[in-house]
């Protein structure tokens, strides 16, 4: 992460917290659609949700805009452009998380399937730090916001390609596909958020709200993935997460210029400022 320069300690911080909500959230959907009631889930989220928005009142935000780290006591929840962005990567949270478990799950005739995840899980790690690679590079020439664009065509044409593919083992290159956009997308869009919210700066209300974000998404994505495998079958759920993305993506492109902060219109930081 040392490219990313003195963001990556902030950067470093919401990447292990992200981590630990998508795992969480997986493991909540395998449980709840295996032990309790749907309806269950459902109070539950709403519980999570309420755990940030408290704190967020409570928590100072700190922000760099004059060198120094000054405290407010305004509500993170109420800012426009991050809870734009939580939407935009809630969708793209469905559009993955929802096959991560329950896709194996429902593979017929696979053998080895426990060497088939070690492999994957192998190659995603290269193959997410090829993409952060990418992203730093794309985004010091082209821009931040068009990395996390190319990011999200990248996701979306995988989930595509996994909706006709009937291999199993094609699970490997797929995952590998899979971490490779998400090296491109995850640390451009969360730098995006840090420019947004307080100068750069992603404080630790943030942080726990963005966390308890992707718990939420990842077991509702978790659910609502297991139960069109269960209706509609694995490979048409597959393209209807990929058209979820894709909706994800095409709102990007469209507010990505205007997304506004109060009165305040924030652009590409890397645009404006090519070192930073």
């Amino acid at each position: 992460l040392s490219h990313l320069g003195d963001r990556r300690s902030e950067y470093g911080k919401i990447r292990f917290m992200g981590s630990i909500g998508w795992a969480v959230g997986s493991a909540l959907s395998a449980w709840v659609l295996m032990k309790l009631k749907l309806g269950f889930i459902f109070i539950l989220s709403a519980f999570l949700l309420i755990i940030p928005i408290i704190l967020s009142f409570n928590l100072k935000t700190g922000g760099r805009s004059t060198g120094k780290v000054k405290n407010t006591l305004r509500p993170v929840f109420t800012n426009r452009s991050f809870i734009f962005m939580l939407i935009v990567n809630s969708l793209v949270i469905l559009g993955l998380q929802s096959y991560w478990i329950f896709g194996p799950m429902y593979m017929k005739n696979v053998t080895g399937l426990t060497w088939i995840v070690g492999i994957a899980t192998a190659f995603s790690a290269v193959f997410e730090m090829l993409g952060m690679r990418t992203e730093h590079i794309f985004s010091r020439k082209f821009g931040r916001l068009n990395s996390i664009a190319v990011g999200y065509l990248a996701i979306v044409m995988k989930l595509l390609v996994l909706s006709f593919l009937k291999d199993p083992l094609s699970i490997v290159l797929l995952h590998s596909i899979e971490f490779f956009a998400w090296g491109i997308y995850y640390p451009a869009s969360i730098i995006t958020i840090g420019s947004i919210i307080e100068e750069e700066y992603l404080s630790t209300a943030q942080s726990i709200f963005a966390t308890s974000f992707t718990v939420i998404g990842g077991t509702l994505a978790g659910l609502i993935g297991g139960i069109l495998i269960e209706k509609i079958g694995m490979f048409w759920m597959f393209r209807v997460m990929a058209l979820l993305s894709f909706t994800g993506f095409l709102m990007f492109l469209i507010f990505r210029g205007k997304i506004w902060c109060g009165s305040l219109m924030i652009r590409d930081h890397t645009v404006d400022h090519p070192g930073k």
